[in-house]
């Protein structure tokens, strides 16, 4: 399926792909297998996104997602056919933003208990 970049982390409903907001959109999941790819912030977390395409005002927009964790969404957009200039627009919320998002969707996972 080739080379994927990451793009952002975000709660349902937020986030900017390609100038869209996917949330928007009825997503058609894309036949391929899985992909496994980074923790778009914690690079050392390995996680299985799915590949989606919605159809935008113009035209088709793919990219993988996947819930890293209760209404907390990663994504990716394939990097063959990504206009750099784009990326901006990518990048819907500031980097200490989505850290606070992942911080706060972490609070609700509750440590395993081991008596």
């Amino acid at each position: 399926m080739g080379d994927w970049k990451p793009v952002t982390v975000v709660s349902e409903g937020q986030g900017v792909i390609a100038g869209i907001n996917p949330w928007r959109y009825e997503w058609r999941s894309v036949p391929s297998e899985p992909l496994e790819l980074p923790h778009p912030l914690y690079r050392r977390q390995r996680h299985r996104f799915d590949v989606y395409e919605v159809d935008g005002p113009e035209g088709p927009v793919r990219f993988a997602a996947t819930e890293l964790s209760p209404g907390c969404y990663g994504f990716y957009v394939p990097t063959s056919g990504f206009d750099q200039r784009d990326s901006r627009q990518c990048l819907a919320l500031q980097p200490s933003r989505i850290q606070r998002l992942v911080r706060r969707a972490a609070s609700f996972i509750k440590p395993a208990r081991h008596d």
